[in-house]
């Protein structure tokens, strides 16, 4: 079976460095599997139709090139390629007024307001709407904050998307956290970067430009913190979304270390071979404490009043597989 997963433009510097390692991750546990896997710039009218399935899982950069985006949607949907997310989907998600519609259904979303244009009048009405001063501005089309901007009383319009936009209210307990993914997402792109240190931010950088990408950990407890402070103000599914991220970033850190892992676990079997065979078979002390003390954290994490409340108001079950390492 052949499938192909579709990439970035071969054209974007920005994503050069990075698409290629994505998608032999996810070609791999395929291939093994006995998968054709091939990669095709989503970009390129290529014939894709002798393909079993069309995967649209790194088409990074679409909101930088939308019209052409949305005419591949409409030629894949008329040559009638197999999608397991059809075109007619990633059309819908593509521009985020599709939060109205899941509002609408009743789905848990941060309120917003369509407009065709950031005016005054505009966001003087959101601020109403919203019983907020501080609101978020971001284009209907965007991805990784590009175009963004926060808007206080007596700030100009003048870095405001300049089309169709969403008007959202700022949401101060994530701000920080939201500031450092914005770092780990431009530094996956670039070595070096320039800001400020502020809150949260202060952990992730200093006044001086320095190559830092944001290790495995940090991501982990980024989400994870950000989770505490949406179940700290009442908003359980928001909450349960960040623990789940930290769950991805934790599987992702595993995967980027399988090499290092795999001779640290050969490493530490010599060692207790050798230390066995000393001692004549006898158990070593450092397994012996290093099974104590994981029997003693999934234990708490299983039992512990910390997890009970996560569980109840955000419905993460922290005692299933996986789970317990991550947090």
């Amino acid at each position: 079976m052949r499938l192909v997963i579709l990439t970035p433009a071969t054209d974007n510097p920005r994503f050069a460095g990075t698409w290629p390692e994505w998608f032999e991750r996810l070609a791999a546990p395929l291939r093994a599997e006995g998968f054709a896997v091939e990669p095709a710039p989503w970009t390129e009218a290529s014939d894709l139709s002798g393909a079993d399935a069309v995967l649209p899982l790194l088409a990074w950069g679409y909101h930088l090139k939308a019209d052409l985006w949305a005419a591949r949607l409409d030629a894949w949907e008329r040559a009638g390629l197999r999608m397991p997310n059809p075109a007619a989907t990633l059309r819908w998600n593509t521009a985020k007024t599709y939060l109205a519609e899941l509002a609408g259904r009743g789905a848990p979303v941060v309120p917003t307001v369509a407009v065709e244009r950031v005016t005054e009048e505009a966001v003087a009405e959101a601020r109403a709407r919203f019983a907020t001063e501080v609101v978020v501005a971001k284009p209907q089309v965007s991805a990784g904050s590009q175009d963004t901007v926060r808007l206080k009383p007596g700030d100009p319009l003048d870095g405001a998307p300049r089309g169709p936009a969403l008007l959202q209210p700022f949401l101060p307990a994530v701000a920080q956290f939201d500031k450092a993914e914005d770092v780990f997402i431009r530094n996956d792109q670039t070595s070096v970067f320039r800001q400020g240190a502020d809150g949260a931010f202060a952990m992730l950088s200093n006044d001086r430009a320095f190559p830092y990408s944001g290790g495995g950990e940090d991501r982990i407890f980024t989400c994870f913190y950000k989770a505490v402070d949406y179940a700290r103000s009442g908003q359980p599914d928001a909450a349960r979304t960040e623990l789940n991220r930290a769950a991805l970033h934790q599987d992702n850190w595993l995967w980027d270390r399988r090499k290092e892992i795999a001779e640290a676990a050969d490493r530490l079997k010599k060692d207790s071979d050798a230390y066995a065979k000393e001692k004549g078979g006898a158990e070593s002390a450092n397994g012996a404490d290093d099974s104590k003390s994981s029997q003693a954290v999934s234990s708490a994490f299983a039992n512990g009043d910390f997890t009970s409340q996560i569980r109840e108001r955000c419905g993460f079950d922290c005692a299933s597989d996986g789970n317990v390492e991550t947090l």
